[in-house]
């Protein structure tokens, strides 16, 4: 009797699973970036200057996976936003993320030919036009989260602008690829100076892509401190990999990385996954 009644249970239970809505990673990733890349040709759009607004566009719409951007509409949501309240600040994260990949890739940098496949935007438009249009994008990126955000309090919208500023300023981005400038063609360079670099150079704009996310959706405090420190998981583990690890375990580490954080745009997918990699840090 036991035994039957273990079955029926089971049964029971994977009838329930089959009920249960599923999250298609992938689907979501594609859908929100369709939607950030609508939102940013909308809002950089071809005017005088043209050169300048070339130069921009050229490197603002010419491909990635927008995971910044991403990051900031799945936190709005988590929180109960809707994606109108950080589209225009998912916006500006890709717009300042853009602008460092545009200077870093100046003979002054990296000195770089190639981004994504194309040729860089110095190569195209000039270093003088690139440097600009560079400036052009920082500046713009936070006008647009003053002018452009709806249905959001002002006073979550100052808070939004100075998270995003502390992210790349000399205390975020701008310190790691100081340091980065810094440490070339230094023999031997530490663990810790290649964190420090790594760090504030990619993962402090990913930290503050959800942070925007949740403070523009209505978190908060502790929902928005809660995601800020979840957040750092999936943005060191991205390093971590990245540097330490040998390329066949990348993809692996990576996958399991970002699985952790896709579970908390999904409730219901977040029961499964914390018996495949752990207890998060974090509850809602």
């Amino acid at each position: 009797m036991s035994s039957i009644c273990a079955v029926l249970a089971k049964e029971e239970t994977l009838q329930e699973d089959q009920r249960k809505p599923t999250f298609d990673f992938k689907s979501y990733m594609l859908q929100k970036a369709n939607s950030v890349n609508k939102a940013l040709d909308a809002a950089v759009s071809l005017k005088e200057p043209a050169k300048i607004h070339e130069s921009m566009r050229y490197s603002l719409l010419a491909g990635g996976k927008r995971v910044r951007p991403v990051l900031c509409l799945a936190a709005c949501d988590l929180v109960g936003g809707s994606e109108s309240m950080a589209l225009p600040a998912a916006c500006a994260v890709e717009m300042i993320h853009t602008m460092s990949l545009m200077h870093d890739d100046l003979p002054c940098m990296d000195n770089d030919d190639l981004r994504r496949g194309k040729p860089t935007n110095h190569i195209v438009f000039g270093e003088d036009v690139a440097v600009l249009a560079g400036d052009a994008l920082l500046s713009f990126a936070f006008e647009h989260v003053a002018v452009s955000t709806i249905h959001v309090s002002p006073l979550r919208i100052v808070r939004a602008i100075g998270e995003l500023a502390k992210a790349i300023g000399a205390e975020g981005l701008v310190a790691g690829q100081v340091v980065d400038i810094c440490s070339e063609g230094l023999s031997e360079v530490g663990l810790e100076q290649l964190e420090f670099i790594h760090v504030h150079k990619t993962a402090k704009l990913l930290e503050g892509a959800v942070v925007l996310g949740a403070i523009l959706g209505g978190g908060t405090d502790e929902e928005v401190e809660k995601l800020r420190k979840y957040a750092i998981t999936p943005s060191h583990a991205n390093l971590f990999a990245s540097c330490c690890l040998p390329k066949g375990l990348i993809s692996s580490f990576l996958n399991l990385s970002w699985a952790r954080w896709a579970a908390i745009t999904n409730r219901p997918l977040l029961e499964t996954l914390k018996q495949l990699i752990g207890e998060p840090s974090m509850r809602f």
